[in-house]
């Protein structure tokens, strides 16, 4: 199974559909966010960041999908259920 990770974060995702599909292999994923990035490029470094999810084109989508692509999974942003978030709006 081949799947693109959008909004990836630390790669959680990563750990559930590897734990099922052992052999799954991530064609590519998307996060910007610099803490996270450490936290998922440590864990799955061979993986391919495709960078800003607003910056990846249209012919880059048709090129992952034609190569091959069986699912396509994302997460959201959770910056309102962290308790970082209280930090940072909070000016911390």
């Amino acid at each position: 199974m081949k799947y693109l990770s959008l909004f990836s974060g630390i790669g959680g995702f990563e750990v559930a559909i590897h734990r099922i599909f052992p052999d799954a292999e991530c064609i590519g994923y998307s996060e910007i966010e610099k803490n996270a990035l450490m936290v998922y490029k440590h864990h799955y470094p061979d993986h391919k960041n495709l960078g800003d999810i607003t910056k990846i084109s249209d012919e880059k989508l048709v090129e992952i999908v034609r190569d091959g692509c069986d699912l396509v999974v994302g997460g959201f942003p959770c910056k309102n259920l962290t308790s970082v978030a209280r930090l940072n709006r909070n000016g911390d």
